[in-house]
């Protein structure tokens, strides 16, 4: 029986053995750790006289759980200039999450514009109306996930009035009637101060 003299492994399927720089080792047992979904291994053996042999196997690379990303924010019908929290709600089954980060400007297309970093962050927003604001939730193996959501940013409505007859006599009645009006719908209350 022949022995074997060397060990040498190709582990990222470059068809280079032991390249220096690269995690390819000598020795009948090596550890690795792979990303993707598959993976190409492959083996040269060589004899005491010299012969060679090679073997190449695919594995099948099971994905790691990726986070699940999620927020709430608050107050839930912010106006323009007002202050808004988004609290982070993500979670794992996998690797643990590194990095929160937030889009306030989320374009639907995809395009992932980094604003803010952490689990609670807090902006506010100069123009009414809806607003698409993404959260991502990266964990340690460099896997995210990114989870739009959107907001409306109520308008603040416009109180104003008219005086029947524009001239009152003392004595004599005055009719105010509203004109007030609410950019997002119909208003809710009007109340009056009349004196």
């Amino acid at each position: 029986t022949r022995s074997i003299e060397r060990y040498e492994w190709d582990l990222n399927n470059n068809g280079l053995y032991n390249e220096a720089g690269t995690n390819e080792v000598n020795g009948p047992a090596v550890t690795a750790t792979f990303l993707g979904s598959t993976a190409t291994i492959r083996l040269r053996v060589t004899d005491e006289h010299g012969a060679v042999d090679e073997e190449l196997r695919t594995l099948a690379v099971t994905p790691l759980p990726l986070p699940g990303a999620g927020f709430t924010y608050a107050p839930a019908n912010p106006v323009p200039g007002q202050n808004v929290t988004f609290t982070s709600t993500s979670t794992t089954a996998g690797p643990a999450i590194a990095r929160i980060e937030w889009d306030f400007d989320y374009s639907l297309s995809g395009a992932f514009t980094r604003d803010a970093v952490g689990s609670r962050v807090t902006t506010s927003f100069a123009t009414a109306g809806p607003k698409t604001v993404a959260v991502r939730a990266v964990d340690t193996a460099r896997g995210f996930t990114t989870t739009p959501g959107t907001l409306v940013v109520n308008g603040r409505p416009q109180a104003s009035f008219t005086i029947a007859p524009r001239s009152p006599v003392e004595g004599r009645e005055v009719t105010f009637a509203s004109t007030s009006t609410d950019p997002d719908g119909a208003l809710t209350k009007q109340e009056w101060d009349l004196d």
